[in-house]
């Protein structure tokens, strides 16, 4: 009877042990497939861009090309637009590149994922990456200083075309294909004041 009871207790035991460890294995494999946790990596949509400041023309963002973007986080249940004063860095002037295995643009250097706590993001995008005497604040946006236009506008020999995407707000997760990210030309806009001496 002894005996029996060892049998039966050592079969129970092995059969508690094998149901653990097919249950922890499971998990693992859920985990490691989890599409949750690959959908939370922060990606960009890049919309189309003219191609040139006096046409209509468009093109897409060349997959050779990086840009830069900022983020802010803003405390949940607030807004960008009643709340920017409350932004707090979340993405410090990541340069974004095209990632062509994965099929997306993405920060490559570092991995962001959107925030689980209710709060959203705020983006500020420009291109070309790193440009000299840039800056970026929640409520400020982006701003560049003592840029120097090189030639004349419009010309093919133009070194830099300055693009700044428009502000995508309180944002929680990717839309489509990533972060909106719609490029505007900005030297468009530059006014030049001059006068004459005497």
């Amino acid at each position: 009877m002894n005996g029996m009871m060892n049998r039966k207790n050592i079969i129970l035991f092995l059969a508690a042990a094998f149901l653990t460890a097919v249950s922890l294995s499971s998990c693992i494999m859920n985990e490691k497939n989890d599409p949750i946790a690959e959908d939370r990596t922060i990606r960009y949509d890049i919309a189309p861009v003219r191609t040139e400041v006096q046409t209509k023309a468009v093109s897409s963002f060349p997959t050779s090309s990086t840009f830069g973007s900022f983020a802010y986080n803003i405390p949940a249940g607030k807004t960008y637009d009643y709340n920017s004063a409350e932004g707090v860095v979340y993405i410090d002037n990541a340069e974004i590149s095209y990632n062509a295995s994965a099929g997306y643009w993405k920060c490559d250097g570092k991995m962001y994922s959107w925030p689980i706590d209710g709060s959203s993001l705020t983006f500020f995008s420009y291109s070309p990456y790193n440009l000299p005497g840039l800056s970026c604040t929640c409520s400020g946006g982006i701003r560049i200083d003592d840029f120097t236009v090189e030639t004349t506008l419009g010309n093919a020999d133009t070194h830099t075309d300055i693009l700044v995407a428009v502000i995508a707000k309180d944002k929680t997760s990717n839309e489509g294909s990533g972060v909106p990210t719609i490029f505007q030309h900005k030297l468009a806009r530059v006014m030049v004041v001059a006068t004459l001496n005497n």
